[in-house]
């Protein structure tokens, strides 16, 4: 077989499972060959023919046909990509947890949970990954301009070590008996998937991951096991209500533009009759689920479109905060994370629908194969550009989910705390070290840690990752993360408020957004809520709380933790009769500024005088008449605080937008004399505007470890006349207190955020 000079250089032998010592332990690369010599070679050399075939069938696919991607500058990197073990994996999480426990400041939750992570306690983390054996396979990376950007896209194709001999997925069944798998002389080489799925493989890795992994694959979970639920029994075709104990399969998928069928008040006697929710009626993606569902032993389905009623208000508000209990306590969920809307259908289940052939080829004494995993551009995990892994309600779907079928164009991967399997390997190898591989990162694979110091920071990423993520409805911003929010008070015991953490009150209300002003926006749908007697309200959403805004947050990114220092700021709750509730918050820096050396650090930093301790209550007497009227006392925020009145000056950037602009970092003023200060969220005001006054209102300190000498205060920005008694966030920024120390007309006011 012919190589190039260029192919000739690549390590095949380096595919493979190898231990450390080994000589094929390889991280080899080959970087930066210009894919036009690629191309011209394909008829002479063998393997940059399969490299120019993947790339015409990426570019045919992505772009539908040629000519607008422009080559000259393309380049073709060759390497030895490694997938970690699960050892590997928990180790570095018991570094986590030892360095959350570590750094910083701590605070206490009530929490009698014990760390169920799996991990041993003795804290070593000496080894290296070079320390445990590893997983190669050989990874093609193209890179091309983006002919719609600037920057520079490129599809990623996997090659990896096939067998040679029974590479297929019948012959596990051929082979063994339930719940066993052959034993191979190499473990994780690649097998031929069918092109129609063998649903006897996903009956078999549910069976044994039950009885094999058993709790470990169920997260520390306190929420009820027994509830009212409906759901699908797959093979009557009709909806039941049960209360008793029962298992099912759960479902996730996008709901999209096209027809759906939904439950009705009106149509849910026609629901339960059976044979209604017949192949003709039910949509292909939720059809499909019901035939898998029966393929591998289950009798229920659980379908929200099928299983709410949906024009039932009080319905919806009585499952919606169940999400967590639906998901945890599936027997595993199905994700169709290949489909645009629920017309799409499962790939593999019917003939058609999948349309990738693997052919092994054999170089230099190493027989290999093309993955069928998706080819993603820029990104590592399977699931990272899928369509479903841009939606909101489909983020905690995932993220609550103890198992999941995960359905991609051109294959099946199974995902559970213990295991990840594919239909193109044979990965199930319980002699050998566990490989393992999360379709979005490693870090989610444990997310629920009852570890307090890791359950902050964990909170703090799902909260990032799901504000980038997109809701067909603005109105449904908090409930497509409460599941999340109620699984972290199970396994915390955490209370929150409108996505905040109470405890941790004072430092999460200092979340940072997006640096740019026109990336970030106030929600404009209203949230439903209802009262003791069945009532339903609405109200829009707060302007403090990161559920209250579209966009980026920066929650992770640059924030420091949320048990760091607050300002001692005692926050009230506002009820709907008039009653006023202090917020129990962590204290344990309320006695800071006694324990800080003033005049040894920064001898130039006076003790502060912004605060006011005579004055910190809130009554129902002071609340504005409008909290009432309005009847938004569910979002208002009472407290008392330091205010100030400066001048915000705006630097255009010359782009001619017609609505709030981008700006980087407007000037803070008062009496022409600049302040220095440091946005966290950049205000959005009219192209037009040169300057404004604005209120600045002290609401927390800077989290970041880095500031911690610098005694950085936080500030809302907010209009400077209030509406009707009302205050909301426009903005927020951090001034040192040496700065605000120096401000004139400083004023302790009695704030209503709202």
């Amino acid at each position: 077989m012919e190589l190039c000079a260029d192919c000739d250089k690549i390590d095949f032998h380096a595919a493979g499972l190898h231990a450390p010592g080994d000589p094929d332990y390889n991280f080899f690369s080959l970087d930066d060959v210009p894919l036009l010599d690629v191309m011209a070679r394909q008829d002479e050399c063998f393997l940059c023919g399969i490299v120019t075939r993947t790339f015409t069938e990426w570019e045919q696919a992505a772009y539908g046909g040629f000519g607008r991607l422009h080559l000259e500058e393309a380049r073709v990197s060759f390497a030895a990509e490694r997938t970690k073990t699960l050892h590997e994996i928990e180790d570095n999480e018991l570094g986590e947890i030892n360095e959350s426990d570590e750094d910083g400041d701590k605070g206490e939750v009530n929490n009698d949970n014990n760390d169920n992570d799996g991990n041993n306690d003795d804290g070593d983390r000496d080894e290296s990954p070079m320390d445990f054996p590893s997983l190669f396979r050989i990874s093609v990376s193209y890179t091309v301009r983006d002919p719609e950007g600037n920057g520079w896209i490129g599809p990623n194709a996997v090659f990896q070590k096939c067998a040679t001999e029974v590479n297929n997925v019948a012959s596990i069944f051929n082979n063994t008996s339930s719940n066993e798998w052959p034993d191979h002389k190499e473990p994780y080489l690649g097998r031929i998937r069918p092109l129609v799925a063998d649903c006897r493989l996903f009956r078999r890795w549910k069976d044994y991951c039950i009885s094999s992994h058993g709790t470990k694959c169920w997260a520390p979970f306190n929420g009820p096991t027994a509830f009212r639920i409906r759901l699908i029994e797959v093979k009557q075709e009709c909806v039941v209500e049960l209360t008793e104990k029962a298992e099912w399969v759960a479902l996730s998928y996008l709901w999209g533009k096209s027809k759906n069928l939904t439950l009705k008040k009106e149509s849910l006697d026609q629901f339960k009759t059976p044979g209604f929710l017949s192949r003709d009626r039910v949509p292909k993606t939720i059809y499909d689920a019901m035939i898998l569902a029966d393929a591998i032993g289950e009798k229920y389905l659980w379908v929200d479109s099928i299983c709410i009623v949906q024009d039932d208000d009080l319905e919806k508000m009585e499952f919606i905060p169940r999400m967590d209990a639906i998901y945890r306590h599936s027997i595993l969920t199905i994700i169709d994370a290949a489909g645009s809307d629920s017309q799409s259908g499962l790939p593999g289940m019917h003939d058609g629908t999948r349309t990738q052939v693997q052919t092994p080829f054999t170089i230099k004494g190493v027989t290999l194969v093309r993955t069928v995993d998706p080819i993603n551009i820029n990104s590592v995990g399977y699931l990272a550009e899928s369509n479903w892994n841009t939606r909101g309600w489909t983020f905690q779907e995932g993220m609550l989910s103890p198992r999941a079928l995960i359905f991609t164009k051109e294959q099946v991967y199974w995902q559970c705390s213990q295991a990840s399997w594919c239909e193109d390997g044979f990965w199930e190898c319980p002699n050998s070290p566990t490989i393992y591989r999360h379709g979005l990162v490693d870090e989610l694979r444990n997310i629920w840690s009852s570890n307090p110091n890791l359950v902050e920071k964990r909170y703090r990423q799902l909260v990032e990752i799901y504000s980038q993520r997109k809701l067909s409805y603005e109105s449904d911003g908090l409930d497509a993360f409460k599941g999340i929010l109620e699984s972290l008070k199970q396994i915390s015991g955490l209370e929150f408020l409108w996505g905040l953490p109470t405890f941790y009150l004072g430092a999460a209300l200092t979340w940072p957004a997006h640096d740019e002003a026109i990336q970030v926006r106030r929600r404009i749908g209203l949230c439903k809520y209802s009262d003791s007697s069945g009532n339903i309200f609405e109200c829009p959403f707060p302007s403090w709380s990161w559920v209250g805004w579209v966009g980026k947050i920066h929650f992770e990114e640059v924030f420091g933790t949320l048990t760091s220092r607050h300002a001692s700021l005692v926050f009230h709750k506002i009820h709907p009769d008039g009653a006023t509730e202090i917020i129990q918050q962590n204290l344990e820096f309320k006695e800071k500024y006694a324990s800080r050396r003033w005049n040894k650090e920064e001898p130039d930093i006076p003790k502060p005088d912004w605060r006011d301790e005579s004055q910190t209550m809130i009554t129902r007497s002071d609340v504005p008449v409008s909290v009432f009227s309005r009847n938004v006392s569910t979002i208002v925020l009472g407290f008392w605080s330091s205010t100030a009145v400066v001048t915000v000056q705006y630097k255009h950037d010359g782009r001619d937008w017609d609505f709030d602009i981008k700006n980087k970092d407007p000037k803070v003023l008062q009496n022409e004399v600049e302040f220095r200060a440091q946005w966290g969220q950049i205000p959005r005001h009219p192209i037009e505007m040169e300057s404004e006054l604005v209120r600045f209102i002290i609401i927390g300190r800077c989290t970041l470890s880095a500031a911690r000498a610098k005694e950085e205060l936080i500030a809302i920005m907010a209009d400077l006349e209030t509406d009707e008694g009302l205050t909301y966030r426009r903005a927020i920024v951090s001034i040192r207190e040496s700065e605000w120390n120096k401000l004139e007309g400083k004023v302790w006011n009695r704030i209503f955020l709202a």
